[in-house]
This record gives C-alpha cells, structure tokens and sequence, in this order.
C-alpha cells in the first residue's frame, strides 16, 4: 500500500510566553495590576492581604444571603399564621403606604401643608372610611396623601378634602366614591395578591424616589 508523504507544518509554532500577562487583583478595593505565579494561573489576587480580604467578602456575602433566606421564611411563616383581621391591616399599610408615594410631591389632601412639611408624618388618609365603606379600604382613588394632623386629629377633615378630591380625580370620580356600594369582603388569595404587587410597586418607587 502506497504511503502518502508526511504532513510539514507550513507556520512554526509559537513559542510559549515565559511569563503570563498581567491581570488586576479581584480585591475590588485593590485592583493592583500583579503578574499571575504561571504554576497557579487559578489565583485572582495579588497578595496574601487581598487574599484573606476576598474570603472576608464571600463570606460576608454568604452570611447575607443566608440571612436574607431566614427573613424570607420567617415572614412567610408571620404570613401564615395570620388571622384574618391581620392580614386585613397588613395590606392597609401597604395601601396607603402607596398613596403617599403615588403623591409624594403633592401636599396634604386636607390642608395647605406642602410637600416639604416636616412637622409629623405623612398618612394614607381615606375619604370613605374604612368603617363607612369597606369595599373602598384598599381603592387608591380613596386613598391620598395627608398631614397626620389632618388624618389623626380632624378625622381626615372631610369638609376640606372632598373638594381638593375634586380637583384632584374630577367630579366624576368623587361621586364615582360617594355612590359606591359600601360593602365586600376580602379572601385571603385576594389579600394575598394585592401585598405581592403592593411591595413591588413601593420597592420600585421607594428606589426611583431614593427612598431608603
């Protein structure tokens, strides 16, 4: 059988670099540039220092993620065991928790408090109360921004609020409240839903506000 020739490399090969090329230390409060050991190509950092400060951090790291994963589960559990009128309160706080973000600019619905008054806390106050109409406890068109004297001590000063309501959603929409039927009931899968979007919707707008 007839052998071919041999096959002859047409390119030499390249010699192989006597030295690796530089890189930076992956300690992000170093980034030193280093020359890496070409017997330990694996290592990332630059110095026994950057090192013990890299495992310092993928262990903090680690203790956060652990740590987030027990808050979860507690609060899932917290959930859990909720009662009815619990659960019920929690999902008022993020509801009005949500006004006053919606309308964070705005001043107090009642009064002529602006937004930069700092004379006690913002509350989500309700025109229809919860007690008169609990079909509107969780509508964010019942819902705005008030001073927390106004909510608190005035009972949400009503007299003063429905025309700022007006002004605010249209005539429409404020007898759209005053007709509204006065009664409902809430499951436990609806509560349930409204807190899952309610967090989202406060984290994104807590951070687009810059809110910690």
């Amino acid at each position: 059988m007839r052998q071919g020739k041999p096959l002859e490399r047409k390119t030499p090969l390249r010699a192989s670099s006597a030295q690796p090329k530089p890189k930076k230390c992956s300690n992000r409060a170093c980034r030193a540039p280093y020359t890496p050991d070409p017997k330990r190509l694996f290592i990332s950092w630059c110095s026994d220092d950057c090192a013990h400060a890299i495992a310092l951090d993928k262990l903090a790291k680690q203790k956060a993620a652990k740590a987030k994963a027990e808050r979860a589960e507690d609060k899932r559990r917290k959930e859990e065991g909720m009662s009815h009128k619990e659960r019920l309160e929690a999902v008022q706080k993020l509801a009005n928790r949500i006004a006053v973000l919606r309308d964070w600019n705005d001043g107090c619905i009642s009064c002529d408090k602006g937004a930069s008054w700092q004379g006690g806390a913002w509350h989500g106050s309700h025109y229809k109360s919860v007690g008169s109409n609990s079909a509107l406890r969780f509508n964010l068109y019942n819902i705005s921004k008030s001073c927390s004297q106004c909510n608190w001590h005035k009972a949400g000063a009503i007299a003063d609020y429905a025309p700022r309501l007006a002004l605010k959603w249209g005539q429409d929409r404020l007898e759209w409240l005053n007709n509204h039927p006065r009664s409902r009931e809430y499951s436990t899968e609806y509560l349930q839903r409204y807190a899952a979007i309610a967090r989202r919707w406060i984290k994104r707008r807590e951070k687009r506000l810059g809110i910690k």
